[in-house]
């Protein structure tokens, strides 16, 4: 399983009340105008590698931006939802490293905010996933 697909699936298992669909990479077709749903959007962004000695590295950072697309008519406290992703997600090794500010979606007028979390990785010798 990708660190994507590991994200994603941790947003999926926990059920989130106000978030009615978890897409990865795109949104489909048949979804993009619909402004009567909270949609979350995962999307890999970057894999750095880390912890560099002896001429090679033994770690990777992998950073995942999530979107969350907002119903226009909100019935919910979004900073709520907000703050529950960055706890459930805390706790599971993906850590909040960038969380802008709320905008507005230009062709939809929905609300919307963009996230950023960074899961750490430990390599063994052969380039193996041991954490």
């Amino acid at each position: 399983m990708t660190p994507l697909q590991q994200f994603a699936s941790i947003l999926r298992k926990a059920q989130l009340e106000n978030i009615d669909n978890i897409y990865m990479n795109n949104i489909p077709e048949e979804q993009m105008d619909n402004v009567n749903l909270t949609i979350a959007l995962a999307q890999g962004v970057r894999v750095d590698p880390t912890r560099f000695g002896s001429n090679d590295f033994f770690g990777v950072a992998n950073e995942v931006e999530l979107q969350i697309f907002y119903k226009k008519d909100l019935d919910f406290d979004t900073s709520q939802l907000e703050l529950q992703i960055m706890k459930l997600l805390t706790h599971n090794d993906w850590k909040p490293v960038n969380i802008e500010d709320h905008a507005l979606d230009p062709d939809t007028q929905q609300e919307y905010i963009t996230m950023y979390f960074r899961n750490n990785q430990t390599l063994n010798e052969k380039g193996e996933i041991i954490k």
